[in-house]
C-alpha cells in the first residue's frame, strides 16, 4: 500500500539508461571508484557491488489544494539509481533522488510531494538545485533496503562534484 501511494504521487514515466561501469578492471584489479555524475551537478558514490548500476530519469509532482482536490502546480526531476542486481521493476530497493530548484525548495510548504507528514530529506545542494531523498522512500522494505540505508549514512552525495 505504501509503495503504491508513492508510485501514485511520483511520476513513473521514465527513461532507463545503463551507466557504463566506472573504473574498469585490469587483470582483476579494480581501477577506480563507482560513481554517478549527474547532469544536475551532483556526484553519488556507490559501493563496488553497484558497478554497472542503471539510472532511471523520472519526475516528481508537487500538489496543492484546488477546486478539484489536489492539482499539480510544479514538477521536477527524479533520478533513480538502480542496483545492477535488480533488473525487474520494484524487485529491490533503489536510491531515488528528487531534484528541486532553489525556488521550489523554499516554497515546499506551499505544496506537497507525497502523502507523508514530513518533507523530503535534503542530501545536498549546489548553486542551482537541492537534492533530496523522498519521505518514506524505503517503506516497501524491498530487498536491499538495509544496504541503501548504510550507503546513505555515509553521505555519498557530493555537490558540486569533487575534482
Amino acid at each position: 500500500m505504501r509503495v503504491w501511494v508513492l508510485a501514485l504521487l511520483v511520476g513513473y514515466v521514465g527513461i532507463t539508461t545503463t551507466v557504463a561501469a566506472q573504473g574498469t578492471t585490469d587483470g582483476g584489479r579494480k581501477a577506480g571508484p563507482v560513481e554517478y555524475q549527474s547532469p544536475y551537478g551532483f556526484c553519488f558514490s556507490l559501493p563496488d557491488d553497484w558497478r554497472g548500476f542503471s539510472i532511471v530519469q523520472e519526475h516528481w509532482d508537487g500538489f496543492a489544494p484546488c477546486s478539484k482536490g489536489d492539482c499539480v502546480i510544479t514538477q521536477g526531476p527524479l533520478v533513480r539509481i538502480q542496483n545492477p542486481r535488480c533488473r525487474e521493476a520494484n524487485s529491490c530497493q533503489d536510491i531515488p533522488i528528487m531534484v528541486f530548484t532553489l525556488k521550489q525548495w523554499k516554497s515546499l510548504g506551499k505544496f506537497h510531494v507525497s502523502a507523508a507528514p514530513f518533507p523530503p530529506n535534503e542530501l545536498g545542494r549546489n548553486r542551482k538545485y537541492v537534492f533530496a531523498l523522498p519521505a518514506r522512500y524505503n517503506y516497501g522494505f524491498l530487498d536491499g533496503w538495509e544496504q541503501v540505508d548504510r550507503i546513505l549514512k555515509d553521505h555519498p552525495l557530493h555537490a558540486p562534484c569533487s575534482k
